[in-house]
């Protein structure tokens, strides 16, 4: 991606439409915000050359249409169903279940560049303003989406082989995590978020590094000791214990412990299911290293490694004394 100046403002004005929307007092200039990320991120997509036109377009689409269900929820404050059309329009943004449809398809057709920032940075406003939109009106609503959230994400990337869309429906699963840490009375939420943006960043940066985009040709080109790093990304990414990424997982669980325990459990079931597909990802690259190696797989930032080997291991000592 060829990085111009307008391009450049564009990054920069991502982080200013964040602090617009999470400190403004009114929907509409929480809504005012979410419009300067969207059109922030959308003029990102237009100087990436990498993503098809398509892609561009529905990515639009669907943003506007949320857009305009987000203003006409803000409009009717004093209703039910205001704030019901205000919860589905942020599901529909972030794209998270049951409102997901056009998620995966537009992720898979995006470079790495473009996913990370997706997958990432574009699902904190949407997040933020759900955690603020919480009521007891809208409670059988979000345990309908975290449930969603946590089935779709299991069963979708359920033998799924392109690494893009199979990092989306990961990124749908942890939605649902995310979703149901908002019945916490700590903004708990927030620091799943952040050790989620971590592990998923890690994942995807490497693979940018690495220039894969499919399941098949993982194998290729990877050094053994690579091999074993992203496998300890992607399994803390699916929160196996005791890598880091399971301790957000127990932190909510615990939090959570009073609350409805059949659904706990479903998410539970949901997230080993989740896990075994990224155990099937990591097996084969920890068994098997490709005997041909090249330069670009050597060429994978050996800081990087020592810095997400670190911390897989030591974030769960300091997360015990949080």
């Amino acid at each position: 991606m060829v990085f111009t100046l307008f391009s450049s403002l564009c990054m920069t004005i991502l982080p200013l439409s964040i602090v617009i929307s999470i400190s403004s007092d009114s929907w509409l200039g929480a809504w005012v915000g979410l419009e300067l990320n969207t059109m922030a991120f959308i003029s990102i997509l237009a100087f990436d050359e990498k993503v098809m036109g398509e892609a561009k377009l529905k990515y639009f689409l669907v943003q506007s249409v949320s857009s305009f269900m987000l203003l006409l929820g803000g409009l009717l404050p004093f209703l039910k169903i205001g704030s019901c059309i205000i919860i589905v329009s942020l599901l529909f943004k972030a794209g998270l279940a049951p409102l997901h449809f056009w998620f995966p398809p537009i992720v898979k057709t995006l470079s790495w560049f473009a996913t990370i920032l997706l997958l990432t940075v574009q699902k904190f406003i949407p997040l933020s303003l759900l955690s603020y939109s919480f009521s007891s009106d809208s409670e059988l609503l979000l345990k309908l989406a975290v449930l969603s959230c946590a089935g779709v994400g299991a069963l979708g990337g359920f033998g799924e082989l392109h690494l893009r869309k199979l990092l989306s429906f990961s990124s749908i699963s942890h939605g649902g995590w995310i979703l149901v840490s908002f019945f916490s009375p700590s903004a708990l939420w927030v620091l799943y978020y952040l050790m989620y943006c971590y592990f998923s960043g890690m994942t995807m940066l490497f693979l940018m590094n690495l220039n894969k985009t499919h399941m098949v040709h993982m194998e290729e080109g990877l050094l053994p000791l690579e091999g074993v790093f992203f496998s300890c990304l992607l399994l803390a990414l699916g929160g196996m214990p005791p890598l880091a990424g399971f301790y957000p997982k127990l932190l909510v669980l615990s939090s959570l412990i009073n609350m409805n325990t059949v659904m706990l459990v479903l998410m539970l079931m949901f997230s080993i299911v989740t896990l075994f597909y990224y155990v099937r990802v990591s097996f084969p690259l920890i068994l098997m290293s490709s005997v041909n190696y090249s330069s670009s797989a050597g060429s994978v930032h050996r800081s990087t490694m020592m810095l997400g080997s670190a911390t897989l291991w030591g974030l769960p000592v300091l997360i015990m004394f949080v």
